[in-house]
């Protein structure tokens, strides 16, 4: 049986990108292998430019099923739990629906982005970044259920 562990509650906190980064350039020194990489394509500017947006949506479309995965889990879990952990489970079973939601609407407003331009820019990138970060904190609400519990195995 499975270890019940944060790191199987939260796969957007290891997958999804981080909302504080969305929307930034990466570092010069980070950015080498991207721009080696594409200079060897007939358009290096547009693959450039592409790629961060192009690796989020990556990442948010991997998530979600993971997500959904993990509330799926979640939920048999609850099924089979004693008292304690079942009402720990059962928020988790809520929570996890509505970062399954959030991670939806994050993938939404970023597929948006590809056609804004300033104020639009702007306010759909705050939606993405919202959407996120929700995401992010319904995760972590459900595994902060589990601080005074034992381990499960």
């Amino acid at each position: 049986m499975r270890t019940l562990s944060p790191q199987l509650l939260s796969p957007c906190c290891y997958i999804l990108p981080s909302p504080t980064i969305i929307g930034r350039r990466p570092s010069p020194h980070r950015t080498h292998f991207i721009r080696s990489t594409c200079n060897t394509t007939d358009n290096p500017d547009i693959c450039y430019s592409s790629i961060p947006s192009a690796l989020a949506i990556v990442g948010i479309t991997v998530a979600l099923p993971m997500v959904r995965r993990v509330a799926s889990d979640v939920s048999a879990l609850s099924r089979k739990a004693n008292d304690s952990y079942a009402v720990a489970l059962s928020i988790c079973v809520k929570t996890l629906g509505t970062a399954i939601d959030d991670v939806g609407g994050g993938l939404y407003w970023l597929r948006q982005l590809a056609e804004a331009k300033g104020r639009d820019f702007e306010f759909k990138m705050f939606s993405l970044k919202t959407e996120l970060s929700a995401a992010i904190t319904y995760e972590t609400t459900c595994t902060d259920g589990f601080k005074d519990e034992p381990e499960v195995r």
